[in-house]
């Protein structure tokens, strides 16, 4: 909640309506933001089927965080909120190979009518754009008809 009354007793009464946190204007955007970024890390990991960390997760110098995936050079490739989803499982088990239904219910797309060529698609545009940032190896694999595996 963010408000312009920012007394005690207006405090305790947002809190009190069910309110996560009360900011009393001028609010400090850095701590909004903050605490923004931690209720949607939260929620999504609520939200996520096969309970595997989305974000931080972290493999051989190439690092996941909120926004983006960082190479072992420290740059970085922003991601939209699916390939997020996607890196963070298969980071969360390097080696293994993840089928594209256990993927698939991670995002929580419907398998009967999903069209896997779209999957590896992205997967393809993903690596061009580590390609284009990182001179490393993108250790993502596709493993013919099984899936994908990150591979230190």
């Amino acid at each position: 909640m963010l408000s312009a009354l920012g007394q005690t007793p207006n405090r305790i009464e947002g809190y009190e309506a069910g309110v996560n946190h009360y900011f009393a204007k001028p609010v400090n955007l850095d701590e909004l933001v903050v605490v923004l970024k931690n209720h949607l890390q939260q929620h999504l990991q609520q939200q996520n089927p096969v309970n595997m960390p989305v974000y931080g997760a972290q493999s051989e110098g190439w690092r996941l965080d909120f926004k983006q995936l960082y190479c072992p050079n420290q740059r970085s490739i922003m991601l939209s909120s699916r390939e997020k989803r996607i890196l963070g499982i298969l980071m969360s088990q390097p080696g293994k190979i993840v089928n594209k239904k256990e993927l698939l219910e991670a995002l929580e797309i419907e398998d009967d009518t999903y069209d896997y060529r779209r999957m590896d698609s992205m997967l393809y545009r993903l690596r061009k754009k580590a390609g284009q940032v990182c001179p490393d190896k993108f250790p993502l694999e596709t493993v013919h008809s099984l899936g994908y595996s990150w591979v230190d």
